[in-house]
């Protein structure tokens, strides 16, 4: 899982290892998040959606449109998450990737995570 598979290359038993490339792309990202409860002593799984998820695509696409930049023409002292428009789960993916990965940093969904964690717990507060 490096670039050219230099890991794999250099612990020689990892060749004979079978291999299952993963790939990232837009249509792999959920918009929902798995939500453990305990139900008369019994953990209860259900799916919410991904508030965070949501709030970082809406400040990143603002962040690019330079929304919070007072020289900016597209300037907005009024911008908050609630009032923004959605974006589309596709839209929040090209904004990830574009923050959180580069020619020799590849997309991750940790990566992509750790950061709507971080940045959606910040602008939430």
């Amino acid at each position: 899982n490096t670039p050219g598979e230099s890991t794999a290359k250099q612990l020689s038993f990892c060749l004979i290892l079978p291999r299952v490339y993963l790939s990232m792309s837009a249509e792999c990202l959920d918009g929902e998040m798995p939500v453990i409860k305990e139900v008369d002593g019994a953990p209860l799984i259900s799916f919410q959606k991904n508030e965070l998820l949501e709030l970082v695509g809406k400040t990143l696409e603002a962040m690019r449109k330079e929304a919070f930049n007072p020289k900016s023409r597209h300037f907005d002292v009024t911008w908050t998450g609630a009032k923004a428009k959605p974006i589309d789960l596709w839209r929040t993916y090209e904004l990830l990737e574009e923050v959180c990965s580069s020619e020799t940093s590849p997309p991750s969904f940790l990566v992509f995570m750790n950061l709507v964690k971080f940045l959606g717990h910040l602008i939430k507060s």
